[in-house]
């Protein structure tokens, strides 16, 4: 059972599978915004990646043998909430390599998440699409 099986229609989300993250919530992936230096275009290739990028870079804490991101959240899961704004369906704002990392594990690993307020939106910086 997913812990999202009991939620009250007013209760915001605590955690979400990392597969259903990456498939049911938008992320804040603008594929305008890299048109012209070389990265992603589609969302599949940010993902992709993020799933590179999470198998060699350091995690911020956990695991302490200097391994990768990938290999702390295989050891011990997904340690800190991926931030989403929680309006219109809600939007990953941080965490994607933290994502894409435990559903390469396993897509029913569940990810903390942080539900972030239109407040935080409104003061974070605005993306521009031309």
């Amino acid at each position: 059972m997913s812990s999202s099986d009991r939620l009250n229609p007013m209760q915001l989300q605590m955690f979400m599978p990392a597969g259903e993250l990456i498939k049911k919530v938008p992320n804040d992936f603008i594929p305008h915004h890299y048109a012209e230096s070389g990265d992603p275009h589609t969302e599949e290739e940010m993902w992709a990646n993020k799933l590179r990028e999470a198998k060699s870079i350091a995690p911020r804490r956990g695991v302490q043998f200097g391994g990768s991101l990938h290999e702390a959240i295989a050891a011990e899961g997904v340690l800190e909430p991926v931030r989403v704004h929680v309006g219109d369906g809600g939007v990953i704002l941080d965490g994607h390599h933290r994502i894409a990392a435990a559903a390469d594990i396993d897509p029913t690993m569940e990810v903390p998440m942080k539900n972030i307020g239109s407040a935080h939106q409104r003061g974070r910086k605005q993306h521009k699409i031309p």
